[in-house]
């Protein structure tokens, strides 16, 4: 497995190449854990668009819960891009292990509706919060 790790302000896009098997996704969440790569709040990128998955369906249940650490160390969501069928729907079954487990996966065939997707999932800013509220009075 070959990847390759961009990153603006808040995304962190990883490319990932090549044939991947579960050692190879457990080894990168382990280095992402120990590296300064993720910072807290940032929202990750997963382009599968050139990978050759050697996973099985149990596999992926276990890297849900290695992912799951990468949540527990702050990232916000991830989104995934997937070009084949067969890998799309790897990653579906992956995003689904993931509700299951509380964390939020989804998954696209094109890294602008993924950057999209992930754009809506920022939190809303003080400015772009409008308070509407009215106090009627105070309860004692």
């Amino acid at each position: 497995m070959k990847y390759t790790i961009f990153k603006d302000t808040s995304v962190a896009t990883v490319v990932v190449a090549d044939a991947v098997t579960l050692q190879d996704c457990i080894r990168s969440v382990d280095g992402f854990l120990a590296g300064a790569s993720l910072e807290p709040g940032m929202q990750l990128l997963i382009d599968l668009t050139s990978v050759k998955p050697e996973l099985s369906f149990g596999e992926l249940r276990e890297l849900v819960w290695h992912v799951k650490k990468l949540i527990q160390s702050g990232v916000r969501n991830i989104a995934v891009t997937a070009a084949g069928d067969f890998v799309y729907g790897l990653a579906r079954v992956f995003s689904a292990y993931a509700d299951i487990d509380g964390f939020n996966v989804a998954v696209f065939r094109t890294q602008e509706k993924a950057r999209t997707w992930l754009e809506g999932c920022r939190p809303a800013t003080y400015p772009s919060i409008q308070n509407n509220t009215t106090v009627i009075g105070e309860i004692r």
